[in-house]
């Protein structure tokens, strides 16, 4: 795994180890930046189910302001925060070792600009997660981001987000959603 682009392109990341850990791909990432855009001056980024903290890095390296990283395994916060380090990203991230839904419920600090999710693919979080999500938390204007396998259905509406658009890559999914249906055409 590496950065793709920004300030730190081509630096190689450290993946966390495991034959049930799927971390999001070079091509999923690349393709993921290349629909929703390339740079993120000042923006805030939740990256949820974080693992290794690719999505995170890749959103800091390309402008982002800070990221917020959460995954429910202390082992994947260590990874996350061991590549913030020597990418020198620290001061630019914040860690929490915590369930999903425990950090939606419980935020206060944040309103972000993107939000991304990648839980385990055995996972369904539609409704559990996905409801936690409204405008005290993503921004009106912001764009929350599902991976998931393509058995897996999200639906077109939930809570207050809208499905704003599916792309498919083999059995990878990005499943993007916003607060206002209507505002977006990626």
């Amino acid at each position: 795994m590496r950065i793709i682009a920004g300030t730190h392109k081509g630096r190689v990341l450290k993946p966390l180890k495991g034959n049930n850990i799927r971390p999001t791909s070079d091509r999923v990432r690349e393709a993921y930046f290349n629909i929703i855009g390339q740079y993120f001056e000042g923006a805030t980024i939740l990256d949820l189910y974080c693992g290794s903290g690719a999505i995170g890095l890749e959103f800091l390296s390309r402008g982002a302001e800070r990221c917020i990283f959460v995954d429910i395994s202390q082992n994947s916060i260590n990874l996350a925060k061991e590549n913030a380090r020597q990418m020198d990203m620290l001061n630019r991230s914040s860690f929490y070792t915590m369930s999903a839904s425990d950090f939606l419920k419980n935020i206060r600090d944040y309103i972000f600009d993107f939000i991304f999710i990648d839980p385990p693919y055995k996972e369904n979080i539609s409704k559990s997660i996905l409801a936690l999500i409204g405008p005290d938390i993503l921004k009106e204007n912001g764009i929350l981001t599902v991976e998931h396998s393509k058995r897996m259905e999200y639906p077109d509406t939930i809570g207050r987000l809208y499905l704003i658009r599916n792309r498919k890559f083999g059995d990878t999914i990005l499943s993007f959603y916003s607060l206002d249906f209507v505002r977006y055409k990626l």
